[in-house]
């Protein structure tokens, strides 16, 4: 029986061919943990799943039309995918459920942003009945009469380009290859 010995960096490797078990069990034992993790939020998101489809008709009705007309669109375009889509729906219905209730959500944050950028944009900033700081900046108006030309000499010389030379150019020994004789 022959005694193998692996080597890293000069150093044996005691543990030989089984030395990377511990690896092994370590990747098992995080698979196995993530797999708790998913399955408690999926159940503890079950029973949360009326409150949120409820919150997302009040928040955005338009949200939860648009997640079914989306589904009704794949299944008249690709039906064999759309049917992916609503199995895949009604299996994690409490994770879409989640995905549908923030969507509503972050629709209603961004339309409360575009009309508060919107105001500003058309300078009806509301600052609670205060007025808000300003300087008023005077311009000087220049006439034409002011404006002072550029002299000539100050203008950079105009540089003439040396001109192509036409006529033959000179020779190539591949210019003569593909003609007939």
């Amino acid at each position: 029986m022959a005694n193998y010995q692996f080597k890293f960096d000069n150093q044996t490797n005691i543990g030989g061919a089984f030395s990377g078990i511990g690896c092994m069990l370590m990747g098992i034992l995080t698979v196995v943990a993530g797999y708790f993790i998913i399955k408690g939020l999926y159940w503890f998101l079950y029973f949360l799943t009326p409150v949120l489809l409820v919150a997302a008709l009040i928040i955005n009705w338009k949200v939860v039309a648009g997640f079914g007309q989306s589904l009704w669109n794949l299944l008249t375009r690709n039906p064999l995918g759309g049917l992916l889509a609503v199995g895949l729906t009604v299996v994690a219905f409490p994770f879409v459920a989640l995905f549908i209730f923030l969507t509503a959500l972050g629709s209603k944050k961004l339309e409360k942003l575009k009309t508060e950028m919107g105001k500003q944009m058309a300078g009806n900033v509301e600052t609670d009945g205060e007025y808000v700081d300003y300087e008023e900046v005077k311009t000087e108006d220049a006439t034409w009469e002011e404006v002072k030309p550029i002299e000539p000499s100050a203008l950079p010389e105009k540089v003439e380009r040396p001109k192509k030379q036409e006529g033959k150019r000179p020779e190539n020994p591949y210019d003569d290859m593909f003609k007939e004789n």
